[in-house]
């Protein structure tokens, strides 16, 4: 078991079950998570396989719940440990977050590093059809963000969803928010994430078509339309000589 204490004596625990794969030439491992910290969520207990989060456990209603939904079935109370064991975490989390506290007395942990955040479409662009925007947020350290939505600068409350924190192998977090939109070429939009008195802001705009993309659009037309000409006036000849060797 390793322990790291981050910001604000953010504190996990990490335990690696090694796993032998018959017939693979690579390793895996079985990992179970534990995180602790003064803000919710916590405590959090994952499950996870190499790099990749499988499920979590919610000490606060007991609940199971799978990463994506064709996992929904595994998910139960088997997963993880029995009553006594995750006791035994919820007091862990809290005489660790205590000592702690008293062992790091008027010293600054180090930070981890920025945040990254990226803006884009979750369906291809088409202005007036409805859309939405995914804010990816990685490089989280502890998972505890105040995200929001701004359009042309006036906060956004409708509209929004959010995917909770999902843990990678690095003992980093990422998340997702969905911001449904109808995108014009006038609206600006922004997603912001807080992290204590830090803010990170990515924008997005519709982009208008490049001068390229309206040639190439008007030659696509009107080949399609020369096209249709050409068929009509071959047909037209067509009928003509038929008519022609017909009256002969």
């Amino acid at each position: 078991m390793a322990v790291w204490i981050k910001w604000s004596f953010w504190i996990l625990m990490l335990k690696t079950f090694p796993l032998i794969a018959w017939g693979d030439e690579q390793d895996h491992s079985l990992k179970q998570v534990l995180f602790c910290q003064p803000q919710s969520p916590s405590p959090v207990l994952l499950k996870m396989f190499d790099e990749e989060q499988m499920f979590q456990y919610n000490f606060a209603d007991k609940s199971v719940v799978p990463r994506i939904p064709n996992l929904k079935k595994w998910a139960n109370q088997d997963l993880f440990s029995n009553s006594s064991d995750l006791a035994f975490d919820i007091q862990l989390c809290t005489e660790a977050m205590q000592n702690f506290t008293q062992a790091v007395v008027n010293i600054t942990p180090e930070t981890k590093g920025i945040l990254d955040i990226k803006v884009f479409t979750l369906h291809p662009l088409t202005i007036g059809k409805p859309n939405t925007l995914v804010c990816f947020i990685s490089n989280i350290i502890p998972p505890d963000l105040n995200i929001t939505w701004r359009k042309n600068g006036i906060l956004l409350t409708e509209g929004i969803s959010y995917t909770g924190y999902f843990a990678l192998s690095n003992i980093e977090y990422q998340t997702f928010s969905y911001l449904n939109i109808t995108p014009t070429y006038t609206d600006s939009y922004t997603c912001n994430a807080q992290e204590g008195s830090t803010t990170a802001v990515a924008y997005w705009v519709s982009e208008y078509p490049t001068p390229s993309e309206i040639l190439e659009n008007v030659l696509c037309y009107l080949a399609i339309a020369i096209g249709i000409v050409f068929l009509f006036l071959g047909l037209l000849f067509l009928f003509l000589t038929w008519k022609q060797h017909r009256n002969d």
